[in-house]
């Protein structure tokens, strides 16, 4: 279950989907409701279709109007990936997040829902202190979306209805750390040097203050099976983050450690190979 705590929505904007286009004028002429689509998609700007012509619109336009509605499900909590915490083995760990000084916010976020949904444009502020850990954290967005099924097989559609709050687990076996995801073939780089910790029996205590700010837009996609059915929705996303971090990390003696990091997540939030 997501909650709030120090998580706080400063700026919530729909996304009209090209379905909800074409509802707002039931009975428009073919040649406007082309014109509704292509306003729609351009507005989206992610999970839209681009560079199609005025014949393939046909094509979506004839589908849309064609679905029939069998039934409407939700709203559903859908995890979005946002970051790994990991805790040294045996050891432990703290990560404090906030908004970068001077930011208006620490998460930007642009979700839309697939089976041309609608979305949301979202802005949030954070100030979370995850408190000290002896597990490694998985820690995700979670949106709120609703889910319309369709008669004859057609697929589903997906509405981003805004943010449900953030989402954390607990890992009792984290794949980073335990080595699976490098058995299974993840790209694996070193993000710093051996701590030597095999003649101290007492360990060591690593302190970090960094800043998490993107450059650009980092896209990605969340799957979801909707619970209980065989259905399964997406939802597209670009996001931008503006955070300061600090980390606090408690590493046991008898043992040396090299922070380490997989593709696709954050260098400075390391898991720690430990030998």
């Amino acid at each position: 279950m997501a909650d709030f705590l120090g998580l706080e929505v400063t700026a919530d904007e729909p996304i009209a989907g090209l379905s909800a286009a074409l509802e707002r004028e039931p009975s428009a002429a073919p040649e406007r409701r082309i014109e509704l689509l292509t306003a729609a998609a351009a507005a989206q700007g992610v999970g839209a279709p681009a560079g199609r012509g005025p014949e393939v619109w046909r094509t979506v336009m004839d589908t849309l109007l064609r679905r029939k509605v069998m039934q409407v499900l939700g709203p559903f909590e859908v995890p979005t990936h946002w970051m790994c915490f990991h805790v040294p083995p045996g050891g432990k760990g703290q990560l404090k997040v906030t908004n970068t000084a001077g930011s208006e916010y620490g998460l930007k976020l642009k979700a839309v829902g697939s089976g041309w949904g609608s979305g949301r444009n979202l802005k949030l502020t954070v100030n979370r202190d995850f408190l000290e850990r002896t597990r490694c954290l998985r820690v995700s967005l979670a949106l709120q979306a609703r889910v319309t099924l369709y008669e004859g097989g057609v697929p589903p559609r997906a509405d981003v209805l805004g943010v449900a709050g953030l989402s954390i687990d607990e890992l009792a076996e984290c794949p980073d750390c335990s080595g699976e995801n490098e058995r299974r073939g993840a790209m694996v780089v070193p993000s710093g040097e051996w701590i030597d910790l095999r003649g101290d029996p007492l360990g060591y205590t690593v302190e970090t203050a960094l800043e998490l700010a993107d450059h650009s837009d980092l896209s990605l996609s969340a799957p979801f099976a909707v619970p209980g059915l065989n259905v399964q929705i997406g939802i597209e996303c670009t996001r931008r983050s503006q955070l300061n971090c600090s980390t606090r990390y408690v590493l046991p003696g008898g043992h040396r450690y090299r922070p380490s990091t997989s593709y696709g997540e954050p260098a400075d939030l390391p898991y720690w190979r430990c030998e």
